[in-house]
C-alpha cells in the first residue's frame, strides 16, 4: 500500500551549533535547554514554512509549548525572550510566532536568498492581514493567493536569457533586411559572455536594433568624409 504521509525534516549545516546565534544562547546560564527548545520549535513549525500555529488555526503560547516540547514553563518564558532578542524568533501582534531562519534550514529548489525574500514577503503579508473583517476571504487562503502572485510576478521579471543561434539570427537580420552580419553579431558578443558592459543582455533583438542604428550613424559619418572636394583644372 503506497504511503501517501507528507513527511519534513530539518536540514542542519554541520557547523550550526558554531554560529554567533548558538553560541550566545548556549552561553547564557540553562542555555543548552535554551538551544534545544529553539529546536523543538524549529520542528513543530516546518509543517508550515516557519509558522508556530496548532492545526494551522491556533497560535502556540507559552503553556502549549511547554506541553508539546516538555520544557519547564518557566524555561521557555526565558527561551523565548532569549530567542527573540537574538532574532531568531518573531512575534506578531496575532501572537503567531515566526522561526525567522526556518527557510535556511530545509530544502528547496530555489536559492536561500530567494527562499528568505519569499518567507519576509509572508510575514509582511500576514502582519498587514491581522485586522480582516468577518466574511472577507480568510486570511490563510488570501496569505497564500498573495504569495502566489508575487512569486509568479517574480519569475516573470527573472526569465532567463537565451541566446540565439546564427540561423535565429541571420533570419531575423533578413526580416529587418539591416545588412548585419550574422556571424559578427554572434561572435561578437559570444566572445563577451553575452554581457553588454557589466549587464547580462536580456533581448538580443533589441541589441541587433541598436546595431542597426550605430550603423546607419557610421554610414552617414563615412558619407561626410568621403566627399569629393577636389578642384580639377580646366
Amino acid at each position: 500500500m503506497a504511503d501517501n504521509k507528507k513527511y519534513y525534516y530539518l536540514k542542519l549545516k554541520d557547523s550550526f551549533f558554531d554560529s554567533e546565534e548558538v553560541k550566545m544562547i548556549e552561553a547564557q546560564e540553562n542555555g543548552y535547554v535554551y538551544s534545544n527548545l529553539y529546536l523543538k520549535m524549529v520542528l513543530l513549525s516546518l509543517k508550515d514554512n516557519g509558522r508556530l500555529v496548532f492545526k494551522g488555526r491556533i497560535p502556540y503560547d507559552e503553556k502549549m509549548l511547554s506541553t508539546i516540547t516538555g520544557i519547564p514553563l518557566d524555561s521557555v518564558r526565558c527561551g523565548l525572550k532569549i530567542l527573540k532578542d537574538f532574532g531568531l524568533i518573531e512575534v506578531l501582534e496575532s501572537g503567531v510566532m515566526y522561526m525567522s531562519d526556518v527557510q535556511l534550514l530545509i530544502g528547496h529548489g530555489s536559492s536561500e536568498s530567494e527562499r528568505k525574500a519569499i518567507y519576509r514577503k509572508k510575514i509582511g503579508i500576514e502582519k498587514r492581514l491581522t485586522g480582516h473583517c468577518p466574511g472577507q476571504v480568510p486570511p490563510e487562503l488570501e496569505l497564500e493567493l498573495e504569495l502566489e502572485k508575487e512569486i509568479d510576478i517574480k519569475k516573470k521579471k527573472t526569465k532567463s536569457f537565451i541566446k540565439p543561434t546564427i540561423e535565429q539570427i541571420k533570419q531575423y537580420c533578413t526580416e529587418r533586411n539591416n545588412g548585419i552580419d550574422a556571424e559578427e553579431f554572434y561572435y561578437s558578443y559570444e566572445a563577451k559572455g553575452w554581457m553588454i558592459g557589466k549587464t547580462k543582455m536580456k533581448s538580443w533583438t533589441a541589441s541587433i536594433i541598436t546595431w542597426e542604428k550605430s550603423n546607419e550613424k557610421r554610414n552617414k559619418s563615412e558619407e561626410i568624409d568621403c566627399t569629393d572636394n577636389t578642384i580639377y583644372a580646366k
